[in-house]
C-alpha cells in the first residue's frame, strides 16, 4: 500500500513586482520569491507568485491603500507550498494556518 505524502517546498517573499487592480483582476499582487525544498533555503530558487489578494482577505473595507500595506508586510515572510495528491496546490503561512486564514487574522497588525 503506497502512502501519499504532499510536496512541500518552502517560500520566502524577497520584493513585490507587480500590482493589477481592475474589473477583470481585483488586487493581484506579484511576489518575487526565493523557493527551496528546505526551511534553510540553502539552496533557493528565485521566481514569481501572484496572490489574488482580494479572494484571500475579502474586499469589505479594504481599499487599494490597504492591499499594498498587507503586501509590503508580506515581504520577508515565509510560506509553505504543498501539492496534496488531486494536484491542488496548498498556500500555508509558516505558522501552519492557510495563508488567507493568517491574513485575516493580522489584518490589523498588517494594515499599519
Amino acid at each position: 500500500m503506497e502512502i501519499f505524502m504532499p510536496t512541500l517546498d518552502y517560500i520566502r517573499i524577497v520584493g513585490i513586482s507587480d500590482i493589477t487592480s481592475d474589473s477583470f483582476t481585483p488586487y493581484d499582487i506579484t511576489f518575487n520569491i526565493e523557493y527551496s525544498g528546505d526551511s534553510d533555503f540553502s539552496h533557493p530558487k528565485m521566481g514569481v507568485i501572484t496572490l489574488r489578494m482580494s479572494e484571500l482577505l475579502g474586499t469589505s473595507g479594504l481599499g487599494a491603500g490597504d492591499m499594498e500595506k498587507i503586501a509590503s508586510r508580506l515581504i520577508r515572510q515565509v510560506l509553505t507550498r504543498e501539492r496534496d495528491k488531486d494536484g491542488t496546490i496548498v498556500i500555508l503561512h509558516i505558522l501552519g494556518l492557510p495563508l488567507g486564514e493568517w491574513l485575516r487574522e493580522n489584518i490589523p497588525f498588517l494594515r499599519q
